[in-house]
């Protein structure tokens, strides 16, 4: 078997250019890790009790058909919560 027939692994090749630091096992600091979890945790929150609020008023304003788009594409939520009462305001 000569140099050519030889298997190259990708690691190998990696690990000869990258710096040592960023290939190591253990590298990211374990509360760092924590605070990403906590953040993106209270951002799903917040995102979700948006979602529901902005959902509940294009409902109460009478926008039923953007209501169930926005279960496809929240945007409508946005949309029907921003845009007047489809009903008028002495109905």
């Amino acid at each position: 078997m000569n140099r050519n027939d030889q298997v190259v692994r990708p690691e190998e090749v990696m690990a000869r250019y990258a710096p040592t630091d960023s290939l190591q096992s253990g590298s990211t600091n374990r509360w760092e890790a924590l605070m990403w979890y906590w953040t993106g945790g209270l951002l799903f929150f917040l995102y979700l009790a948006l979602l529901i609020s902005l959902g509940l008023t294009t409902i109460r304003k009478g926008h039923l058909f953007m209501f169930v788009l926005g279960f496809f594409l929240p945007i409508f939520w946005i949309v029907g919560a921003l845009t007047p009462s489809a009903r008028p305001i002495g109905a």
